[in-house]
């Protein structure tokens, strides 16, 4: 089994901040007598469960293959997308979670993840 490429590192810690954000602002905007409060922390709760199955599947002996891991990624994205839209996310907070899961969603996508991941899944 071969080490962990520098990129495969970057995509588990960036994925697993975005995990850790995305739960904090929820906490730091959650308002209980909002009508759409089960709306927002249950988004916010799904996406958070995705960065962190991604930032999973980074390690050796990872849970999923390759193209499980994009398709999660890009499904975060656009979850994260129609969360800033309909404005059920803090707008700020929403862009900085958009541009951090398509971050890490082209790094996902590269080959050489694509191989380090075929290699250790082997």
């Amino acid at each position: 089994m071969s080490e962990r490429p520098g990129k495969v590192i970057i995509t588990s810690a960036l994925a697993i901040i975005g995990g850790i954000l995305t739960i904090a602002s929820m906490a730091m905007y959650f308002n209980p007598s909002d009508e759409k409060v089960l709306t927002e922390v249950g988004l916010a709760l799904l996406i958070a469960v995705l960065f962190f199955a991604v930032g999973g599947t980074m390690y050796r002996n990872g849970q999923s293959s390759w193209k499980s891991t994009v398709f999660l990624c890009f499904v975060n994205v656009a979850i994260i997308a129609c969360d800033v839209l309909y404005k059920t996310m803090n707008q700020n907070f929403g862009v900085v979670l958009f541009l951090l899961a398509l971050f890490v969603a082209l790094l996902t996508a590269c080959p050489s993840t694509a191989k380090w991941i075929a290699a250790d899944r082997a």
